[in-house]
């Protein structure tokens, strides 16, 4: 199987380590003229006419950004990937949406659920029965606790502390969690 993985910076880097696992080919899309042509060993390109793939992960760090790209491509006939670092653990009672990255050490919990094109950062942990909304990214080391809701396209800074609802297009930080600015 094929993935490719829309965007060339960090962000692709970290889906990369997380999906390599699972796919025979893993190739990179990106439409920055200075990119590189290679990344983590594989190809770059940019241009999508005859680029062949059987899934694909949008991997841009907007959050809205992503979301937008993962269903413009889901409205061009694309298969969005699931991808789960092998060193993460997901409760076979979550659900975790279509487009979304669980990074390494990451633990989603009993009944916790990930909308679409979600990212779940590096030793991050979604407690049980907790709601991403689409596009919501939980930075390394956050912690959403059990039945919070973080509203669409949300960021939850690093090493935050989720405990009551977040709305949706802010960021929070903090332990407690709080808004400090909206996006």
């Amino acid at each position: 199987m094929t993935l490719c993985i829309f965007g060339a910076g960090g962000h692709a880097m970290a889906v990369w380590d997380a999906a390599r696992a699972y796919y025979d080919n893993i190739i990179f899309f990106t439409q920055a003229a200075d990119g590189p042509r290679s990344l983590c060993g594989c190809a770059v390109c940019r241009n999508e006419e005859g680029l062949r793939y059987d899934e694909v992960l949008a991997a841009v760090e907007d959050n809205r950004a992503r979301l937008r790209l993962s269903r413009e491509l889901v409205g061009r006939g694309a298969k969005l990937a699931t991808v789960i670092h092998p060193a993460a653990y997901v409760s076979p009672l979550a659900v975790v949406g279509p487009g979304s990255c669980i990074l390494a050490q990451a633990a989603v919990g009993a009944g916790a659920r990930t909308g679409v094109a979600c990212v779940v950062g590096t030793g991050a942990a979604l407690e049980q029965e907790c709601d991403l909304g689409a596009g919501v990214f939980v930075s390394a080391h956050a912690v959403v606790t059990a039945k919070s809701r973080v509203g669409d396209c949300a960021l939850i800074g690093i090493g935050a502390a989720v405990v009551r609802d977040i709305p949706g297009n802010c960021m929070a930080a903090g332990i407690p969690a709080a808004v400090r600015k909206r996006l």
